[in-house]
């Protein structure tokens, strides 16, 4: 059964882009468009209705139905109408920054909503002068994915864009007092390291960044493992939780904090890094001094991001980023069409993937 919507783009493709009718060319009635498509009148009548309210038709009473604008006009006035929304992204250099916005892209498409997409270089001025810009320039509302280098004290959102919708994901902090979504990353750090006790690694070591990046996914993984110790009756060792500057894989940071794994007593059996990205280096690093993966260190990561080029696999979690962009839209919108208030937290679950190609661990006392 033809929908009023659906008819009226029927409509508009079968006579109104056809070369047949100009503007003010009388179209047929009402009578006619119902046999021809097959519907009630009562339809074609919405149909029409929806048509004039977009400026295509008008009717004039006890004349008929004409043509008020060519089809082309009338979809450049629909552009123009439509809803657009924003995308402050921190950068797009990751795999999880395009999964994201496919994710938005498709919730949009469904509500036809316009996403309009600024990225920041991990500069939080550059983050702040985007979202000014978004505002000034009529879009309705933004979606943030922060940059992680920020200061709680200093933190703009918590006194600018009060009456700006904004939805922050991922790495919300408290102090933005924004409705936010972000994923599960306490459990997924309490159960990656559930998974390594199952596995008889007993000393357990976590690379995360130092205070100065508070980084909200892996700050909370971070206090998953310390639960998940303390439910085992294991000590947090705070010497094991190795602390760098967080600018990345390879760099002197990251090296120096895997010096100061090894130099641990005992040497812990597992180490639990920011996320996949930081395996294969480490993994490499540990072996270029003489240990064997996993059988004396089980490397663990986050995130997904392990390719097949890489000749191994290790414990990871599966978060959905798509997942994520799309309820970040939906959630902006409905916050946009006064259907949400107050401060929203949506929680995303980001379960741990154990790959069914890694190597066999060797219990270890």
């Amino acid at each position: 059964m033809k929908t009023c919507l659906h008819l009226r783009d029927q409509i508009m493709r079968d006579i109104l882009q056809s070369n047949r009718f100009q503007v003010g060319t009388r179209l047929p009635t009402v009578q006619k468009l119902a046999r021809r498509y097959a519907v009630s009148p009562t339809t074609v009548g919405k149909a029409i209705a929806l048509l004039e309210a977009e400026g295509c038709i008008n009717k004039r009473r006890g004349s008929g139905i004409y043509l008020a604008a060519t089809a082309a006009a009338v979809q450049s006035l629909r552009v123009k109408r439509r809803l657009r929304v924003g995308c402050v992204i921190d950068n797009l250099g990751s795999p999880l920054a395009h999964r994201f916005l496919e994710g938005m892209e498709r919730a949009a498409r469904k509500t036809t909503c316009i996403v309009e997409m600024a990225t920041t270089d991990r500069r939080l001025g550059e983050e702040q002068r985007q979202v000014q810009l978004m505002m000034e320039n009529g879009v309705r509302g933004v979606v943030l994915c922060p940059t992680p280098y920020r200061q709680a004290e200093r933190e703009y959102l918590a006194h600018e864009f009060l009456k700006f919708p904004i939805v922050v994901v991922d790495l919300y902090q408290p102090g933005m007092k924004r409705p936010h979504l972000v994923f599960d990353n306490y459990t997924a750090g309490r159960e990656m390291t559930n998974h390594l006790l199952t596995e008889g690694r007993r000393e357990i070591a976590f690379l995360k960044f130092d205070d100065m990046v508070p980084y909200r996914s892996v700050d909370d993984r971070v206090a998953g493992y310390q639960a998940a110790l303390e439910d085992a009756s294991l000590s947090f060792v705070s010497e094991r939780v190795l602390s760098y500057d967080g600018r990345g894989p390879g760099t002197d940071g990251h090296r120096a904090a895997l010096e100061r794994f090894l130099a641990l007593h005992p040497r812990p059996t597992a180490l639990i890094v920011p996320d996949d990205l930081h395996g294969p280096v480490t993994i490499s690093f540990l072996r270029s001094r003489g240990l064997r993966i996993p059988e004396d260190v089980i490397v663990a990561g986050f995130d997904h991001l392990q390719e097949p080029t890489w000749g191994e696999s290790f414990p990871t979690t599966r978060p959905d980023f798509a997942n994520l962009g799309a309820r970040a839209v939906e959630l902006l919108l409905q916050i946009v069409r006064g259907e949400k208030h107050g401060l929203s937290e949506i929680i995303l679950p980001c379960p741990v993937h154990i790959p069914a190609t890694i190597a066999p661990a060797t219990a270890c006392s």
